[in-house]
């Protein structure tokens, strides 16, 4: 029985990565503009009005909405986060290896 669990977990872990992509919508300016988000590693990303952004994980600086995604313009970072809204009001962003849920703060 114990052989079976590993490929069944895997399948349960694909199926609900699928189901949530499938789900998710990207983010837009009116649902980052004057808003924190809190991810699950503990990390606060806060996107000002008028594109300032400040993270304690890579510091201030700028974000604005781009046909690819989130691009970031910080002191440590400079990037593009793709970041989905799922229809629960939570929030996902995803980098090869790494998984971050995501939810406003309070």
């Amino acid at each position: 029985m114990c052989k079976y669990l590993a490929p069944l977990g895997a399948a349960c872990v694909l199926y609900v990565t699928f189901v949530s992509c499938a789900i998710a919508k990207p983010v837009t300016g009116a649902d980052l503009s004057g808003k924190s988000i809190c991810w699950g590693d503990g990390a606060k990303d806060t996107y000002m009005p008028g594109g300032k952004y400040l993270s304690t994980r890579h510091g201030a600086g700028t974000w604005e909405i781009t046909s690819i995604g989130i691009e970031i313009h910080s002191q440590t970072w400079t990037g593009v986060k793709d970041i989905e809204k799922l229809p629960d009001g939570t929030f996902t962003f995803a980098i090869p290896g790494l998984f971050f849920p995501g939810k406003y703060c309070k």
